[in-house]
């Protein structure tokens, strides 16, 4: 999710909370239009920030203030005012786009993740699972790097695909990585392909996946 879409999502939510405050002059947590925009803005606020930041505690925090200092029958309204501050900074960041490098860090840890599982399964010996975990990690960076660069994508999304489309932007001059990782990236991509549509001829060794899984990770790292 880019910051513009984050934006319209945290307007839509800004927008619905007005409308529930018209329809309840006592607004209520508890309706069932409450209930639904209280799980939505939490999902908006979880699936943006990490645990460590400050809104992400001020979220979470905010709920534990309300139960200890409110007394039952405001307590709803309190939790959403509260929320609904914390949605308000959420989309001035965005809208200021002071949110780039922070959703650039969540991407990064989600793709992170994927290839410590990449790896693990290859240490048990599950190296066409592995490889086909490690080449989704790298297709989703891909993915994210055209998007990054504005690189115009047409084809139906796949590794090979998109590194043509960068490839071809470097030849422009939009060098988003070396041009000696394209060849290597193609090479990921052949070996990613055997996995995932012809396992029974994968033959890769666990040392020769878990070499192509440090590869991907390393590749990562110095092309965000």
């Amino acid at each position: 999710m880019d910051p513009q879409e984050l934006v319209a999502w945290l307007d839509d939510l800004l927008e619905r909370y007005e409308g529930l405050e018209r329809i309840h002059s006592e607004w209520t947590g508890y309706s069932a239009e409450g209930v639904a925009w209280m799980v939505e803005a939490e999902a908006v606020v979880q699936s943006t920030f990490p645990l460590s930041h400050p809104l992400r505690r001020a979220w979470d925090d905010e709920e534990r203030w309300a139960f200890a200092a409110v007394e039952d029958a405001a307590r709803p309204q309190a939790i959403g005012h509260a929320r609904l501050g914390i949605l308000r900074a959420a989309r001035s960041m965005a809208a200021k786009n002071r949110l780039g490098g922070l959703l650039d860090k969540i991407r990064a840890d989600d793709l992170s993740g994927i290839l410590r599982q990449a790896r693990y399964l290859a240490e048990a010996n599950f190296v066409q699972a592995a490889m086909v975990l490690a080449g989704a990690a790298l297709e989703m960076h891909l993915g994210f790097l055209c998007e990054k660069f504005a690189v115009p994508f047409e084809k139906t999304p796949s590794i090979t695909a998109y590194n043509q489309a960068l490839a071809a932007a470097r030849k422009q001059g939009t060098p988003v990585y070396e041009v000696e990782d394209v060849d290597t990236i193609n090479g990921w991509a052949k070996i990613r392909n055997k996995a995932a549509h012809k396992p029974t001829e994968f033959k890769r060794s666990k040392e020769e996946v878990l070499q192509v899984i440090e590869g991907i990770r390393l590749f990562l790292a110095r092309s965000r």
